[in-house]
């Protein structure tokens, strides 16, 4: 880990935990900010909490793709705004077929 915080997002109050971390794969050097597969954002609270696990100059584990190092992430678990999202963007696109198939019936 080479610096975390957390960053105000304005007049909305949404808060995002801001890492930046270093590793080493077969013997190259990759920097990344991802934390996990869909950004992270919410309460002012639940930012620190993330940044609670990711403090400055802190080991960690990081999950990288094995064909193209580069890809890399923190937590490889699902959440549940991310579930929530792929259900969303499922259901629009099934939705958008379905309202383009009934126009031309």
């Amino acid at each position: 880990m080479i610096n975390s915080g957390v960053i105000d997002g304005g007049s909305e109050s949404v808060f995002t935990a801001s890492v930046k971390y270093e590793y080493v794969v077969n013997g190259k050097s990759y920097k990344s900010r991802r934390i996990a597969f869909l950004r992270w954002w919410g309460s002012e609270n639940y930012a620190k909490n993330i940044m609670d696990q990711y403090s400055d100059n802190k080991v960690i584990n990081i999950y990288y793709n094995p064909n193209k190092p580069k890809q890399s992430v923190l937590d490889k678990t699902p959440q549940a705004s991310d579930i929530f999202l792929t259900i969303l963007a499922l259901f629009v696109i099934f939705y958008g077929t379905y309202l383009a198939v009934k126009e031309n019936i």
